[in-house]
Parts: C-alpha cells; sequence; structure tokens
C-alpha cells in the first residue's frame, strides 16, 4: 500500500524563510514518528517560532534538532531546534 501522509496542526510560514539565527520549534510528539517524505510536505512543516535559543534550553532540558526532507531543510539559513511540545 502507498504511504498515507498525516496533516498536523500547525503551518508553514513563508515570512520565516529568511529569518537569520536560532530558533524554537514546537512540534507534537507524533510529527518526529512520520517519514522523512511526510515531513517534507509544505502541510506538515512546521513553522519556526522566533524565541532566542538560550530561552529555548532554559525551558527545556531535551532540546533536539530538527531534521526535514533533504529538499526543504538544505534550503534554510537559520536553525530549526525543537523542544518536542506543541
Amino acid at each position: 500500500a502507498g504511504q498515507r501522509c498525516e496533516a498536523k496542526s500547525f503551518v508553514y510560514d513563508r515570512r520565516h524563510e529568511s529569518t537569520r539565527g536560532h530558533h524554537c520549534e514546537f512540534a507534537p510528539q507524533n510529527w518526529w514518528r512520520i517519514s522523512e517524505a511526510c515531513k517534507d510536505l509544505r502541510k506538515n512543516r512546521p513553522s519556526p517560532i522566533s524565541i532566542p535559543l538560550g530561552v529555548c534550553k532554559t525551558k527545556s532540558k531535551n532540546l533536539k534538532n530538527i531534521t526535514l526532507g533533504r529538499g526543504w531543510s538544505r534550503e534554510r539559513d537559520f536553525i530549526v531546534k525543537n523542544n518536542g511540545h506543541s
């Protein structure tokens, strides 16, 4: 059977594309379990949240890199982080 991609509850915001520096990324836990191809669909791309990285780190002990499908993530000029909470 073909792979079914699940839409998530956040949106991709084009305005953030040129943002420089570090950002927090908040995504539901189940987002991390979907396939790379599904993560890379526009409807499933998380939006960076403009919170200083230092604030992210103090709010979360389990900060981790976000890994997206190759095409989209390689075009970003900022580092997207996630603390595992929506």
